[in-house]
């Protein structure tokens, strides 16, 4: 049995601020265009990739290479990441990364 519960189809990144930690699924492609994105340190998930979802753009992070150009789905868990700014100011900066449990061809 399982107690997990199953991943929330997401249509866009516009709620994840509010998702850490939410088991979520979006559909998107590996980009080939990177932004400027902070980069964590997930052990178990080492292979970091920048995807886009419609306008906006995420990272996220697999246990293994995922090397697909296709739009695919991603399954996985909202982890928050804080750093502080490139420049001279002392202001941190928040996104939310994406935690791969699995993914998939976008139908």
């Amino acid at each position: 049995m399982n107690d997990r519960p199953p991943y929330e189809v997401l249509e866009d990144t516009s709620t994840l601020a509010q998702r850490a930690g939410d088991r979520v699924a979006l559909t998107g492609k590996i980009s080939d265009l990177p932004w400027q994105h902070l980069i964590d340190d997930v052990p178990s998930h080492p292979h970091a990739d920048y995807f886009d979802v419609g306008r906006d753009q995420i990272v996220i992070y697999s246990r293994e290479p995922i090397g697909e150009t296709r739009a695919i789905r991603v399954e996985g868990t909202v982890r928050r990441v804080e750093g502080r700014s490139k420049g001279p100011s002392e202001r941190r900066h928040t996104e939310h990364h994406l935690v791969v449990d699995g993914w998939t061809l976008a139908e």
